[in-house]
């Protein structure tokens, strides 16, 4: 998460033959609403009425707080 509270998520599950301890999208785990792998950052794109407040991310999941106005 940037100081500005943009979320910006990337990873692979080796695909592009490295290792990411980033983790990967096999399941939707980055956010973006798909499966697909992310080799560079990339913003997950919110309503403007929601902001994200924490994020957690892990091997296998990505979860988070939001606040909704």
């Amino acid at each position: 998460m940037s100081l500005g509270g943009n979320v910006y998520t990337w990873g692979w599950g080796g695909s592009h033959g490295t290792f990411s301890v980033d983790g990967h999208s096999s399941g939707g785990q980055l956010g973006q609403g798909n499966d697909v792998d992310y080799i560079k950052p990339t913003k997950i794109n919110f309503p403007r009425h929601v902001k994200a407040l924490q994020v957690s991310c892990g091997f296998n999941h990505t979860g988070a707080i939001f606040e909704y106005s």
